[in-house]
Formats: structure tokens, C-alpha cells, sequence
């Protein structure tokens, strides 16, 4: 009887040991991972900031810059994750929130690409006019050079939706291990707002 007691102790210690083992992998995780949570929010903050006025004054050519610049910002950040090694428990929430920062990364991506087929458009009309082109010409040239827009309407579409479960999925997991290493599960921060930057 002594000996079953004696290795029914040890289990439980061996049991405990291994909890205790896991909740500091994932406190570990979540030192690492949730800054850049929080610099996800911070740069689509800034980003909205920096766009609007230059919207507002429809300067193309200053929307595209601040485009590319934040595409490297997310391309840092992705950078940044592929630090991290989460342990399996965390699994889930890693790779939505690194697919998270990929999506921003997206949105920007067809953004600059969109506002660069603009400019040179743009550009293109500009000589026309000035050689003299008529107005029927330009307007066949428009008609022809024009980007698709059904096609990059689908583009953006796609990176919303996926956005938008991606951020769902983020907040359930973080709620999760949140709970996981604490009596109190802590507010769950609210990661991306679940929404791309041409919803805005």
C-alpha cells in the first residue's frame, strides 16, 4: 500500500512538474510575442495617420511611398517572428498572428501596386495631352490601359475575410493562454481590429 501511494505521489509531482514546466514556456511566449502585438497596432495606427491627409489632398505619389515604407515595416516584424519559437500549446496563436502580419504586408502590397499602375497611367495621359493627343484617342487609351479593378477588388476582398478570421482566431488563443497561466484570464487585447487598411 505504502509503495502505490509512494508512486501515485510521484506522479502527481511528476504531473506538476510538467504543468508548471509548460505555463512558463507559454509566459515565455507571450513575453516574446506579445510586443509585437502591440506594434501591430501601433503601425496600422500609424499608417492610417500618415495616409489620411495625403488622401485627403489626393497625392498619389506621397499614399505610395507611405505604402512601401510600411511594407517593410511588416517585413521587420515578420523578421521579428521568426525568432520566436512558440511551444505547441501556442501553435495556433503564432501562426495567426504571423499570418496577420503577412495580411497587412498584402494590403500594402496591392495598394503601391495599385497607385503605381495609377501614376503611370497618369503620366502616360500627361504626354498624350501634351503632343496633342484628341480627346477620343485618351479616352480609348484610358479605356484599354486601365487597371482591373473587379480583379483587385477580388485581391482585397480575399485579404479582409482572411483578415478578419485570422484576428478572430488570434484573440480566442490569446484568451486561452492567457487563462492558462493565470487564475484571472487577463482582457484580451484587441490584436488587428479585423480589418485591412482599404476598408479604411
Amino acid at each position: 500500500m505504502m509503495k502505490r501511494t509512494g508512486k501515485t505521489i510521484l506522479l502527481l509531482l511528476l504531473a506538476l512538474g510538467l504543468q508548471a514546466a509548460a505555463q512558463e514556456e507559454v509566459v515565455t511566449y507571450l513575453n516574446a510575442s506579445e510586443p509585437v502585438i502591440s506594434d501591430m497596432q501601433s503601425n496600422i495606427r500609424g499608417f492610417l495617420n500618415e495616409v489620411q491627409p495625403l488622401r485627403q489632398k489626393k497625392d498619389i505619389a506621397g499614399v505610395k511611398k507611405v505604402a512601401d515604407k510600411y511594407i517593410l515595416v511588416w517585413d521587420e516584424q515578420l523578421d521579428r517572428m521568426a525568432q520566436i519559437v512558440p511551444p505547441p500549446q501556442a501553435q495556433t496563436h503564432y501562426n495567426a498572428l504571423k499570418r496577420l502580419l503577412e495580411l497587412q504586408r498584402e494590403s500594402n502590397q496591392i495598394m503601391s501596386e495599385t497607385l503605381a499602375q495609377r501614376l503611370a497611367l497618369l503620366m502616360e495621359i500627361q504626354k498624350m495631352k501634351d503632343n496633342g493627343a484628341p480627346e477620343d484617342e485618351i479616352q480609348e487609351f484610358l479605356a484599354t490601359n486601365s487597371p482591373d479593378k473587379q480583379s483587385l477588388l477580388e485581391r482585397a476582398t480575399a485579404v479582409s475575410s482572411e483578415t478578419k478570421m485570422a484576428d478572430q482566431t488570434l484573440k480566442a488563443e490569446h484568451k486561452k493562454l492567457r487563462a492558462m497561466v493565470s487564475e484571472e484570464p487577463e482582457t484580451t487585447p484587441d490584436e488587428s481590429g479585423g480589418e485591412t487598411k482599404e476598408e479604411r
